[in-house]
């Protein structure tokens, strides 16, 4: 299974074309399915976008981009009950025009992209956000919402403020995610809404993709070992755990690992 998908963590991070990843990770929970209609949408979100391809404020930019994902297409922040499969995945989500944050930002960064704006994800915990235009006067896009700002707005902290800031802490210049940790973040909310429903065997398997797709991220091997000894699998524990104590230098991280290890009977 990780050949499908493994090679995304030998990519150069300015290499990774965020919706054609997350598509891939999406499609493993999937036996034979075809990238043809989801490929077709991000074509067809393309070719609406094109008509105004001259722009290059801002606001212009947010305008439009709102104006094509959010209502022409008809892309939100409303979330479906049910299976825990279908509550993220950018596949799910173009299926039913609505999924988290993370997922509607990769849709909104990689059509602006592919047009050559200036467009990254940033976090301001608990939202993920979308800025787009120039740097000196960039705009704010809620992608759950579809609400544009002139600047950041702030947000208290809320329940997803605690997971995300340790992933991608909150900082005043707002610093772009890197690809590859807008994917690490896509998964995460998949793996957290696949632990609320307690569905613990997905949440252990997308922490898995964590691992393979960003094999130098602590906080990635720390949660799969948590899943991992949530289900009994303490000998894969140990070695998320001997995974996490090569890359990490950190001594109050390193004291929490070897006592994790000797509970576990390392």
């Amino acid at each position: 299974m990780s050949d499908r998908f493994s090679f995304l963590a030998q990519l150069d991070d300015k290499d990774i074309i965020l919706d054609t990843a997350s598509l891939i990770l999406s499609a493993l929970d999937y036996d034979n399915i075809s990238f043809d209609p989801y490929i077709d949408l991000l074509k067809s979100i393309g070719d609406e976008i094109e008509f105004v391809s001259s722009l290059s404020s801002g606001s212009d930019i947010a305008a439009t981009l709102v104006d094509v994902i959010a209502y022409k297409f008809g892309f939100s922040g409303k979330r479906a009950s049910g299976d825990s499969r279908l509550s993220a995945g950018l596949m799910p989500v173009i299926d039913r025009r609505e999924g988290p944050p993370t997922s509607l930002a990769i849709l909104y960064v990689s059509a602006a992209r592919r047009m050559g704006w200036v467009a990254d994800v940033v976090s301001l915990p608990p939202q993920i956000l979308v800025r787009v235009g120039p740097a000196d006067h960039p705009r704010f896009i809620d992608p759950s919402t579809g609400k544009i700002h002139a600047s950041a707005p702030h947000l208290s902290g809320g329940p997803a403020s605690r997971w995300l800031a340790k992933i991608v802490p909150a900082n005043d210049n707002f610093i772009p995610i890197s690809n590859r940790m807008v994917l690490v973040l896509s998964l995460t909310e998949e793996a957290n809404s696949a632990e609320r429903s307690g569905d613990y065997s997905r949440a252990m398997k997308l922490h898995e993709r964590i691992a393979i797709i960003a094999p130098s991220h602590c906080e990635g091997w720390w949660n799969l070992a948590g899943m991992q000894t949530r289900l009994g699998h303490f000998d894969e524990a140990r070695r998320s755990l001997w995974a996490v104590l090569e890359i990490t230098r950190d001594a109050a991280c390193r004291q929490i690992i070897a006592s994790a290890l000797v509970r576990l009977g390392s």
